[in-house]
């Protein structure tokens, strides 16, 4: 529901290309999201998170799509932002 907003506001700008986000932690989920279907000037990430924390909030808001999965008793992260 967040890239729908971000988008609206960007295109209130004489060009949407040039827009600066700043995302601050679950929005800075938001931001990169916007950023992989559109065009920015800039994407700024402040104490960015990569998993929902496991606050159902956060879950719902699909941002997270990458789960640690139990295989044969242990976890996995499937994280892709992590090296």
């Amino acid at each position: 529901q967040w890239i729908p907003f971000i988008r609206s506001l960007a295109e209130r700008q004489e060009k949407p290309e040039d827009v600066i986000l700043v995302g601050h932690s679950s929005g800075a989920q938001a931001a990169l999201r916007y950023a992989e279907l559109y065009p920015v000037h800039a994407c700024v990430l402040v104490s960015a998170t990569y998993t929902d924390l496991g606050d159902a909030l956060e879950k719902e808001s699909g941002y997270y799509p990458q789960n640690s999965r139990q295989k044969d008793g242990e976890f996995t992260e499937t994280n892709p932002y992590l090296f």
